[in-house]
């Protein structure tokens, strides 16, 4: 009796052991691979080529727009060539002040959409009066 209830102690004192260095391993990855990751782009941040804009075509095709010293230049990429679709002025593109693409601001957009149905909806108390009917 006394020699089962050791193995027991033992069996979940090793599954604990086990867990806790598991969970230990995860964290040293997570650390290394967001340490490795911060070096690569270190190393592949260039001051002269910079992604702008990355749009999904097809499965294995992307459109681009790269800024290539103060250029624009629109390119498709599949899976085995990059080709060229035009040189594009800055003036063309909706950039904001750091030259990023600029993201629509869902609260104009919002109000936008309010104007828009506020204009063709009915006050409240017709779409009351409506439901009632």
């Amino acid at each position: 009796m006394l020699l089962t209830s050791n193995r027991g102690v033992e069996s979940v004192v090793q599954l604990i052991t086990v867990l806790v260095i598991f969970v230990l391993v995860l964290f040293v990855t997570l650390f290394v691979t967001k340490w490795i990751a911060g070096f690569q782009k270190q190393q592949q941040s260039g001051k002269n080529i910079n992604v702008i804009e990355i749009t999904k075509i097809s499965p294995n095709h992307y459109a681009q727009i790269l800024k290539i010293g103060s250029k624009y230049v629109a390119v498709a990429i599949g899976k085995d060539n990059v080709t060229v679709l035009a040189t594009l002025d800055e003036s063309e593109l909706n950039l904001d002040e750091n030259g990023n693409v600029q993201k629509p601001d869902f609260a104009a957009v919002f109000e936008k959409l309010k104007m828009a149905r506020g204009s063709n909806a009915l006050p409240d108390d017709k779409l009351h009066e409506e439901d009632e009917e």
